[in-house]
């Protein structure tokens, strides 16, 4: 699964002004990092959304806040043919209102060793705690785990954690950097 940037007209839609202006006012109200840490709950985006001009219901709201995800097949199909033969942890910078939503769309994500998310853990990716909070979970030193995420900013700090991390650009060329650390075979 991947959660893709929600798009400027969905963004649009839920402000009721241009995709720049909502930016600032959410980057002014560090509404981002306050949803990741389960700092800002569901009802304070959605009134976020509605001081800025959102005229929707709640439901409607709900709709579009979580359309932005969809499935990466490859991706899957790795999480779920590692799972019988290695612990795997999921760990998101995500919010109640997206991963209830990423939870009925992918169920087996459900089939997760363990779920580390910022919003539960009050801290997100890059901010060292969370990593420290995956290794204590996974019961696992940073040598022994391995992380994959896109973001280049999540990767070094997971390594400054210990850990070997992988940026993910391809499946194809994943692949690979896994068996390398003998996770693929």
């Amino acid at each position: 699964m991947k959660k893709a940037s929600v798009r400027p007209e969905k963004i649009e839609i839920l402000s009721n002004t241009s995709f720049e202006e909502t930016r600032v006012a959410i980057m002014a109200a560090d509404l981002e990092a306050r949803v990741d840490t389960g700092e800002a709950s569901p009802r304070d985006i959605y009134g976020f959304f509605t001081a800025n001009g959102f005229g929707g219901t709640y439901a409607e709201f709900l709709t579009l806040w979580n359309s932005c995800f969809t499935e990466i097949t490859p991706m899957k199909e790795l999480f779920l043919s590692l799972k019988g033969r290695l612990p795997v942890y999921i760990l998101s910078n995500t919010n109640l209102l997206h991963f209830t939503a990423l939870r009925k769309q992918f169920p087996f994500l459900e089939r997760a060793d363990g779920l580390i998310l910022s919003y539960e853990e009050k801290c997100r990716k890059p901010q060292p705690r969370i990593y420290e909070i995956a290794l204590r979970r996974a019961g696992v030193s940073g040598g022994e785990a391995v992380f994959i995420d896109d973001l280049p900013a999540n990767i070094e700090a997971a390594r400054q954690a210990g850990i070997n991390a992988l940026l993910f650009t391809s499946h194809a060329e994943l692949l690979p950097r896994l068996s390398a650390l003998s996770v693929c075979h």
